[in-house]
């Protein structure tokens, strides 16, 4: 099988239906073998060959925001930082993780992000904190987002805060998340 570069063909999280049968006409396959044995579509990647059975970088971000969470009275994207930048896999130019690792500060508020990084990652912050805290469940699901994927937003944080905002969940127009 011809060994294919990350770029040659397109991740489906974001296809349509449609185009996920114009990029796979014959289906996605390639994802079978042995545990620990590279997929492969991904032999030969420059970036990182990934490996059957293995955890992807979107584990490895949910389980750092976990660890933050856990190791924190109070979320804050500072934290998440410190845990992000524990995390090796899918450090590359085209991913917003590759700028926060070249910054190496975990206090970082990424202005720029894109893509669906702090949307993957999120889940720990539901686990903990039920829909009757709906304000502290909104803030952690901020903070957790703000070190690669704030996007623009002009109501993220210019310097970390020690005290979470009302927000809009309770109608403040000052900040948006």
């Amino acid at each position: 099988m011809k060994s294919l570069d990350y770029t040659e063909r397109a991740q489906t999280e974001t296809l349509s239906p449609a185009d996920v049968l114009r990029w796979y006409p014959d289906g996605i396959s390639g994802f079978h073998g042995r545990t620990g044995d590279v997929i492969p579509r991904y032999a030969g990647n420059r970036r990182y060959e990934w490996r059957i059975g293995e955890t992807t970088d979107d584990t490895e971000q949910t389980l750092a925001v976990a660890r933050a969470l856990l190791g924190a009275r109070l979320l804050s994207h500072t934290a998440v930082g410190r845990e992000l930048l524990i995390c090796r896999k899918s450090i590359h130019p085209d991913v917003s993780m590759w700028a926060f690792h070249r910054q190496g500060d975990a206090s970082i508020i990424a202005l720029d992000g894109d893509g669906c990084g702090a949307a993957m990652r999120v889940a720990p912050v539901g686990v903990l904190y039920s829909p009757e805290r709906w304000g502290k469940l909104v803030r952690a699901a901020c903070e957790s987002s703000f070190p690669t994927h704030v996007a623009n937003s002009p109501s993220a944080p210019r310097r970390p805060s020690p005290e979470p905002s009302p927000g809009p969940w309770r109608g403040s127009p000052r900040r948006k998340c």
